[in-house]
C-alpha cells in the first residue's frame, strides 16, 4: 500500500494488488520469450526420432505440457481428461508428454494407473530448458489446466513453438489466450 508504482506481468496481478489496498500508478509488462529458440527450426526428422524414443506412433496425437507438478497447475485435471479422451476414442492413437517435477509426482502417477492411462503418459521430469523447444516441436497440442496463473511462460512458449493451446481462463492467461 506504500508502493509509489506497481508493474506486474498481467492485468490479473495489477487487480491483485489493487484487491491488497494499493491505490497509484501501474501498468502491465508481459513476460516474454525468445522466438527463435522456438520457432519450428526442427526438421520432420527429429520429430520422428523424439517421438519413436517416447515410443509414440508417427500418428498418435500428441498432447505436452510443461509444468511444476503443483496442485495448482492441475495435471491431475489432465490426466481425468485424457482418460475420457481415451475413452472416446477407443483408447487409441494418444499420448501425453509431462515435462516437469514437483510435490504431485507420486500421486499424479498414482492417478495415471487408477485411471488406467498409465500406458499413455510420460512422466519426463525435468527437462533442460534448451530442450523443450525440441520436444514442443515435436508434440501437437499444449495443455495446463491450471487452477491459477500470474502469466504462464509455458503457454507463451508453446505458442511460440506455433502449437496450438488449451488453458484455463484463470489468472493473467486472458491475458494472452
Amino acid at each position: 500500500t506504500r508502493a509509489d508504482y506497481v508493474q506486474a506481468i498481467s492485468s490479473y496481478l495489477v487487480t491483485l494488488a489493487r484487491r491488497y489496498g494499493y491505490q497509484g500508478p501501474a501498468c502491465v509488462i508481459p513476460n516474454g520469450v525468445d522466438l527463435a529458440a522456438f520457432m519450428d527450426n526442427h526438421s520432420s526428422d527429429e520429430r520422428a526420432a523424439l517421438r519413436k524414443e517416447l515410443d509414440c506412433s508417427p500418428r498418435d496425437a500428441v498432447i505436452i505440457s510443461t509444468s511444476r507438478l503443483e496442485e495448482k497447475n492441475g495435471m491431475d485435471v489432465l490426466i481425468r481428461a485424457l482418460a475420457e479422451l481415451r475413452d472416446k476414442l477407443g483408447g487409441r492413437g494418444l499420448a501425453l508428454w509431462i515435462l516437469g517435477d514437483g510435490s504431485e509426482h507420486a500421486s499424479l502417477e498414482r492417478l495415471a494407473s487408477r485411471l488406467g492411462v498409465s500406458a499413455l503418459v510420460r512422466f519426463l521430469g525435468s527437462v533442460p530448458n534448451t530442450e523443450i523447444p525440441r520436444y514442443l516441436a515435436a508434440a501437437d497440442v499444449f495443455c495446463r489446466p491450471s487452477r491459477s496463473e500470474g502469466l504462464g511462460s509455458s503457454f507463451l512458449e508453446a505458442m511460440a513453438a506455433g502449437l496450438p493451446v488449451v488453458a484455463t481462463a484463470v489468472g493473467g492467461i486472458p491475458d494472452f489466450l
